[in-house]
């Protein structure tokens, strides 16, 4: 995985489809599923970029495409496709959810032609 340091940068990758993974260095929560989620990071087939919380730069425009409410909690899984936030899930056990979907191939925001 790579690190973002703008917020500006979560959705201008190149890739057509890719992760944004929010967190915080001193994040409970984010501590508890780090082993998980790093495991997840190295099986899953699809582009995953990382941005910690207190490193990163910018005004943060990026919100909830179904409740327009702003990212700010951590941890945060973001679904990005052709450079538009598809999906938010925030939340420990919900994050270590959709990446166990992800790496089953079920997880439905994924088009997994792109892979």
């Amino acid at each position: 995985f790579d690190e973002i340091t703008s917020f500006q940068e979560i959705t201008t990758q190149p890739e057509q489809q890719y992760l944004v993974y929010y967190y915080g260095e001193n994040c409970g929560a984010c501590i508890s599923i780090k082993g998980s989620v790093l495991d997840y990071f190295g099986n899953i087939d699809v582009k995953v970029y990382v941005i910690e919380s207190s490193n990163v730069d910018g005004v943060n425009l990026i919100r909830n495409p179904d409740t327009q409410e702003e990212m700010r909690y951590t941890p945060t899984l973001l679904t990005i496709r052709d450079g538009v936030l598809i999906d938010m899930n925030v939340g420990a056990d919900t994050v270590v959810d959709i990446l166990k979907e992800i790496d089953l191939g079920t997880y439905s925001k994924i088009d997994w032609r792109f892979r």
